[in-house]
C-alpha cells in the first residue's frame, strides 16, 4: 500500500490506498498485488482505494468486480486531476478537487437478432453506482440522474475515444439528446 488513511466519524475505519504510475495506467497486476496485501493488514482495512490518471479498462472491471460481499471491503476507484503533473498548476486552494471517485454504469449489451439492425449491437444504461462522501455507502442512481455519457464506437482496448457523447437530461422537455459526434 502507498498509503494509509481512516474515514470520519465516530467510529473510523481504515483506508488504504494504491496509486497508479504517474505516466501510465494502472494495471491489473497492481489491483492484484493491492488486494493480496491488503487481506495480510491488521487491523483489516475497511476500504481499498485506487487512485490513477487513468485505469486500464481491465484493471477497472477487476475493481468494479470486488464487491463487499466477495471481499469484506469496499473498492473504489478515484480519477487524480492531471493537474498534480505540473508543478505550476496544481491547485492552490484547498477547496478545489484533486481527485474525484468513478462511478461505474450498469450497461446491459445485446446484439440485434432482426430488422434492419441485424447484427449490431445494443447498448441499454440502466443507472449507475456511486460512493456517498456523505454517507460512506454504495449508492445507486437511475437513469435519471445521468447528465452525460460517452460510446467509444471502434474502441481499441487501450484508450477510449468517444465518438458520441449523449445528454439524456439535456432537453428541457426531459425527451433528452442524441448521440453527437464529439467536436475537434
Amino acid at each position: 500500500m502507498h498509503a494509509d488513511a481512516e474515514t470520519k466519524g465516530a467510529k473510523p475505519d481504515r483506508v488504504v490506498i494504491s496509486f497508479g504510475p504517474q505516466h501510465s495506467l494502472l494495471e491489473q497486476r497492481q489491483v492484484e498485488l493491492a488486494w493480496e496485501e491488503a487481506r495480510t493488514l491488521s487491523p483489516k482495512p475497511t476500504m481499498l482505494v485506487f487512485a490513477a490518471f487513468e485505469f486500464d479498462p481491465e484493471a477497472a472491471k477487476d475493481i468494479d468486480g470486488m464487491t463487499k460481499e466477495k471481499t469484506g471491503m469496499t473498492f473504489l476507484t478515484a480519477q487524480m486531476n492531471a493537474d498534480l503533473l505540473t508543478e505550476d498548476l496544481k491547485k492552490k486552494r484547498a477547496s478545489n478537487q484533486s481527485f474525484w471517485l468513478v462511478g461505474r454504469p450498469d450497461v446491459d449489451l445485446r446484439r440485434i437478432a432482426k430488422g434492419d439492425n441485424k447484427g449490431k449491437w445494443e447498448a441499454e444504461v440502466k443507472g449507475f453506482d456511486y460512493y456517498n462522501t456523505r454517507t460512506g455507502t454504495i449508492d445507486s442512481g437511475d437513469t435519471a440522474k445521468i447528465a452525460m455519457w460517452l460510446l467509444d464506437t471502434d474502441y481499441d482496448g487501450r484508450s477510449l475515444y468517444p465518438r458520441q457523447v449523449f445528454f439524456p437530461i439535456a432537453d428541457a422537455d426531459g425527451a433528452g439528446s442524441t448521440g453527437q459526434e464529439p467536436k475537434s
